[in-house]
């Protein structure tokens, strides 16, 4: 379901995603607070023109998208101050952009690096924050995704549960 485009060294991977746009009709669970739809001035469902003109970026078209959407990259070094104080003192120069997915013109999908790298942390800490978890995937090639679900929104980690030949399987297991 989500490619990501800049792996890192701490390669959880925080996802908010537009309920509507998951296939999965599973029942809902009602977190203990509603969860987050931006982070800084990103919000979902912002329209793409209204994207361009805040950020200054203009979403494009990529290799693995379908046609109806885009993607978009932003410098949290281009934008000090507006996102998280943790996501300015990442080492790697990939580590230091949030990812935006459209899908018909808004976006559906932010991504960004957690502060934390080990999927216990992260997952102690947001069940401690939004509750219950919605559910589990765990995905053939050794990735898993962990979901929290309210009715407008999907907030997902996705972590190494087991090494493989290829980066980002060769990172440590629960990073």
């Amino acid at each position: 379901m989500i490619i990501i485009n800049a792996f890192t060294n701490s390669f959880i991977a925080v996802t908010m995603s537009l309920s509507l746009l998951l296939a999965d009709a599973a029942a809902e669970s009602v977190p203990k607070q509603l969860l987050p739809r931006s982070i800084g001035f990103l919000v979902l469902r912002t329209p793409e023109k209204e994207f361009s003109k805040i950020t200054g970026v203009v979403p494009e078209y990529c290799h693995h998208c379908m046609d109806t959407e885009k993607i978009a990259e932003i410098s949290i070094e281009k934008n000090l101050g507006i996102f998280p104080p943790h996501l300015y003192k990442k080492k790697h120069e990939h580590e230091k952009w949030i990812k935006c997915d459209f899908y018909k013109g808004v976006v559906y999908r932010i991504e960004y690096q957690p502060d934390k790298t080990k999927r216990t942390e992260v997952v102690q800490e947001l069940k401690n924050i939004y509750g219950k978890i919605w559910k589990t995937d765990d995905w053939p090639n050794g990735l898993s995704w962990i979901y929290w679900r309210d009715k407008d929104t999907v907030f997902s980690i996705t972590f190494v549960r087991k090494q493989g030949d290829s980066f980002p399987l060769t990172l440590p297991v629960d990073t």
